[in-house]
């Protein structure tokens, strides 16, 4: 039987919402994740909307196989609507490393005018970790992203020494406690990168020893542990 389509995107959301709920009572049913992903696959209504929400909260809980979602996700970044595409962002960062093939579609992201899509889409860069230093330049551009760049900040830091070039701007980032670009989860994650980078010239130093008399503590803490890094690879802090 062939509904009206206002009939069956009814149909679908009851589908969505019925097979997410019987997951909620049974978490052990794999079943539920599957479906939701062939649902998401096929749908072009609220329904897949409401699919993408669901799967970006738990589709690794739901018992989801990156072989089976990671390329799905990817076709999404083929669609017009940046929600659904910030939901696959965030559906990918679950998959850690397993999601490296969307790296090329989540640093092209990175440039979308959606605010949304580009903290979704730094947020997994970040979970996929060191094997995504591919994307070190373009998270250097985030930096200067508000949407993305207390992010950017946190991930620059975990690719060591390889993240050099973004020394300059985490600098700047750290030494700044204008209103604009002072929050204290940017300068405290501007901080730690900073040490975890292991750079040692006079501009980090000052820049961490500043921040270390910050008047927000997280700042102080963030750039006092900084110090201490540096100092035990061989810096003079």
């Amino acid at each position: 039987m062939h509904w009206p389509p206002r009939w069956a995107a009814f149909f679908a959301l009851v589908r969505v919402e019925a097979t997410y709920t019987t997951w909620r009572i049974d978490p052990a049913n794999a079943r539920c994740g599957i479906e939701l992903l062939q649902e998401f696959a096929q749908s072009t209504t609220e329904a897949k909307l409401r699919t993408g929400e669901h799967l970006a909260r738990s589709a690794l809980a739901m018992h989801l196989r990156a072989a089976e979602t990671v390329p799905l996700m990817l076709a999404t970044f083929d669609e017009v609507d940046p929600s659904l595409r910030a939901q696959a962002a965030k559906t990918l960062a679950q998959f850690k490393s397993d999601a490296l093939p969307a790296l090329p579609k989540l640093t092209f992201a990175l440039r979308d005018p959606d605010r949304g899509l580009r903290a979704a889409a730094v947020s997994a860069i970040e979970a996929i970790g060191p094997a995504a230093a591919e994307a070190i330049p373009n998270l250097v551009d985030a930096l200067g992203d508000p949407a993305a760049q207390a992010v950017a900040a946190r991930a620059l830091g975990e690719f060591g020494p390889a993240a050099a070039a973004a020394v300059p701007k985490l600098v700047e980032l750290v030494s700044d406690p204008s209103r604009f670009a002072g929050s204290a989860e940017l300068r405290s994650n501007a901080a730690r990168a900073l040490g975890r980078i292991g750079v040692t010239d006079e501009s980090v130093l000052a820049a961490l020893r500043q921040a270390g008399a910050d008047p927000d503590a997280t700042i102080r803490e963030a750039a006092r542990e900084a110090l201490t890094r540096l100092d035990a690879a061989g810096g003079q802090p």
